[in-house]
């Protein structure tokens, strides 16, 4: 009788270990389950723009975005979503990539939105040794651009600036003029940036004789 009780407990032990073996196997199981590979920082990734400068157009400007991470081109909608703040008026722009799926964290780039050509350039040169140059700012100051540069050139002298410090502000008398001479005159606009001016593309060039 004594060795079948020694049997029945042998027994009982054999099943309380394999029961105990089960619950530490269900919980490693857990374990594994709740961890997981730890997501790569897209911070320390490349961001190149299909372009760092554009034009205003009145509409909003977003570049595309090549996104690497070692050497390997990632995916946008499965490693990464992009946003655009800025990305309509004149000034700096920034394009937001923010990581997902494998990858966490963000990161930034920046392009310039310049003023666009200037049009409506006229030259009126009806006083001596003056003129005066007209164009429409109307586009200039939708894009909040900052203001416009003038320049002109009289035939065999060099090139000479005039800036005006406002959107509001249509034309400009430009005097001291080289009397009797054939002179250039051309627009741009501007944008200041980080202190910085930022030019538009340049109106096209009129040639006036000044009196």
């Amino acid at each position: 009788q004594q060795g079948a009780d020694d049997q029945q407990g042998a027994d009982d032990q054999q099943g309380a270990d394999e029961q105990q073996q089960g619950a530490d196997e269900q919980q490693q199981g857990t374990d594994a389950a709740d961890e997981s590979p730890e997501r790569a920082s897209i911070a320390r990734a490349s961001l190149v723009l299909s372009y760092s400068k554009k034009a205003y157009t009145g509409k909003p400007l977003k570049p595309s975005v090549a996104v690497t991470y070692d050497g390997r081109k990632l995916v946008e909608g499965m490693d990464y979503v992009v946003s655009y703040k800025n990305n309509k008026t004149c000034g700096k722009a920034t394009v937001t990539v923010v990581g997902i799926g494998a990858y966490a964290s963000s990161k930034s780039a920046s392009f310039a939105i310049v003023p666009a050509k200037v049009t409506g350039v006229k030259v009126v040169c009806k006083k001596k040794a003056k003129a005066t140059v007209k164009w429409s700012a109307k586009k200039a100051k939708a894009s909040k651009a900052s203001g416009f540069r003038i320049c002109y050139k009289a035939k065999g002298a060099k090139k000479k600036y005039v800036v005006v410090n406002s959107t509001k502000i249509a034309s400009k008398v430009v005097s001291k003029l080289k009397r009797g001479k054939k002179t250039t005159f051309k627009v741009q606009a501007y944008v200041t940036i980080g202190g910085k001016r930022v030019y538009g593309a340049w109106s096209k060039t009129l040639a006036k004789k000044v009196k």
